[in-house]
């Protein structure tokens, strides 16, 4: 009896046999005089290539399916705030994870405490590890940040990638401003800006500008304080830096008078930050002390226009000096004073020049309000009453203004003469402030706003 040339072979060999038997007997046609054995050992050995191959790829998404999981739990991510991040790191459901190393890349800005990398080891199935991450947060606010996080073990070397994203939000509570003022005696006092700061390090770079009210002469300044901004340089975190200031008015016993203090802070790639205060005295003197009084005056009013402060803080947006073709919004201030008596009817008006337009953004610190009619072109600011001891107010809003190609090599036009208009008595008087140009932005030089 004759014995099969798979006789001898291992099980698996001879059930794979028979299924290749078929294709083994096609292909025996085709090539005539080789041994059929041969044909068979030839694709036997194929299926088996293919089987195995297919068994690795599988093992693979297995092993890659089975992989640690991961969980980031961040606080709020504030910008100029240190917080520590939490990683927990979760074994396989089962089977060992062995060698892992963890390594998260954070945004290049931010400040890492320690090495990022963090070596596991060997990870039993279900087991966590946990651990805590120290982060100094120095990304733009209202900002979209990524954590990366690679993960690599030794079965067949494998890598995973996950990717956490983040938003920063600005912190509320890092700077407090405190401004008081001292009773005035005999038009002679004194003004304290004090700053207190909690972002956990010491700061650089704080700016308190301070305005007050047209009867006040600041009579200080010095290294530090110009009359206007004061400069503290480094301010310690949480130790309390100030800034007395004197002052001296003429105003008669019983003049209000008004200071506002604004705070900037700004760190490279974030928005300013800032804080505003405001304060307000009553002029006091003793009874023999002189008195004096401007009488007759009505508000007076003085325009101007802002690309950015000047302290830096962005006001408008575009090319500035502006460009044929390209659009530049401004950012227009009207502030108005009070007479030496009370003023009704009050209002400020002006006329936008062809070629510019109403953005709005309107805002007030006294007044009514700001109207625009779009038909006359008219903008509006009504007051209403202005006593003497008011203080001063400010009204701003926004205005664009896009070149043609005849305007190349001057100035535009933003805004017409401003009227203020206002009833004294019996009587309506009117006084102007001029008309304003791009040449005027920011205080600048003539010349500086040529259209390009």
């Amino acid at each position: 009896m004759s014995t099969s040339p798979h006789a001898n072979r291992p099980l698996h060999h001879r059930a794979l046999a028979i299924i290749a038997a078929p294709l083994a007997h096609a292909h025996h046609r085709r090539y005539h005089g080789v041994p059929h054995h041969l044909v068979f050992d030839t694709f036997l050995n194929i299926v088996i290539y293919v089987l195995l191959a297919a068994a690795i790829i599988m093992s693979v998404v297995k092993v890659v399916g089975g992989g640690p999981t991961l969980n980031w739990e961040f606080p709020e991510i504030v910008s100029g705030a240190s917080i520590e991040a939490t990683l927990t790191v979760t074994g396989a459901p089962s089977g060992t994870i062995n060698d892992l190393v963890v390594t998260p890349t954070f945004p290049s800005s931010w400040i890492v405490t320690g090495e990022p990398a963090w070596i596991i080891g060997d990870l039993p199935a279900g087991q966590t590890r946990t651990r805590t991450f120290r982060l100094e947060i120095n990304s733009a606010v209202n900002h979209s940040t990524t954590v990366q996080t690679a993960v690599v073990w030794s079965t067949f070397r494998l890598r995973i990638n996950t990717t956490h994203v983040l938003r920063v939000t600005p912190k509320s509570s890092v700077f407090d401003l405190e401004l008081t003022t001292a009773p005035t005696t005999d038009g002679v006092g004194t003004t304290t800006m004090r700053i207190v700061q909690r972002s956990g390090r010491a700061l650089d770079g704080i700016r308190v500008a301070l305005i007050s009210s047209p009867q006040i002469t600041i009579e200080e300044a010095d290294k530090d304080f110009d009359g206007v901004t004061w400069v503290p340089g480094v301010v310690p975190a949480d130790v309390p830096t100030e800034k007395v200031v004197s002052w001296k008015t003429a105003s008669s016993a019983g003049t209000k008078l008004q200071f506002y203090a604004t705070l900037s802070y700004q760190t490279i790639g974030d928005p300013i930050t800032m804080v505003e205060r405001s304060v307000e005295t009553i002029v006091q003197r003793q009874p023999s002390g002189p008195e004096t009084d401007n009488t007759g005056t009505q508000p007076s009013i003085v325009a101007e226009a802002r690309y950015r402060s000047a302290t830096g803080i962005s006001f408008g947006y575009g090319p500035h000096p502006p460009r044929v073709g390209q659009e530049t919004v401004y950012r227009m201030f009207w502030y108005v004073r009070p007479g030496s008596t009370q003023a009704t009817e009050v209002t400020v008006s002006a006329v936008l020049p062809a070629g510019v337009t109403w953005k709005g953004r309107e805002s007030l610190t006294g007044g009514q309000r700001v109207t625009y009619n779009a038909t006359s072109r008219r903008i509006t600011w009504t007051i209403g009453t202005v006593n003497a001891d008011d203080g001063p107010m400010m009204a701003s809003f926004d205005l664009g203004v896009r070149p043609v190609t005849k305007d190349r090599g001057r100035t535009a036009q933003l805004l017409g003469i401003t009227t203020i208009s206002s009833r004294m008595s019996s009587r309506v008087i009117q006084s102007t402030s001029s008309a304003m140009t791009t040449d005027a932005v920011d205080g600048g030089q003539p010349g500086s706003g040529i259209v390009r």
